[in-house]
């Protein structure tokens, strides 16, 4: 089953930072798509949960994506990213 996939305005505003800076634009605009379509379809196979269970970190180099899954809702909550390099 899919999910809606919402980012909060930090994990928003950290894509469109390294959209802005990247030398290969399509290249940042395809990893937020893939990001957006792995979270979508399985989130639930991505990341592994940390210091707070509700919380799950998964590297999709070069980013880290911290996301909630709300799975009564059918909304996943990207809450950060940040960039971690290759």
């Amino acid at each position: 089953m899919n999910y809606t996939v919402r980012l909060f305005p930090q994990a928003e505003a950290t894509l469109r930072w390294a959209w802005a800076r990247a030398l290969d634009k399509e290249e940042i605009a395809e990893l937020a798509d893939a990001i957006n379509r792995l979270l979508r379809d399985r989130p639930f196979d991505l990341g592994e949960s940390r210091e707070r269970a509700d919380i799950r970190l998964w590297f999709h180099r070069p980013l880290c994506v911290a996301f909630r899954i709300d799975d009564a809702a059918k909304v996943v909550y990207v809450a950060a990213v940040k960039w971690v390099g290759i």
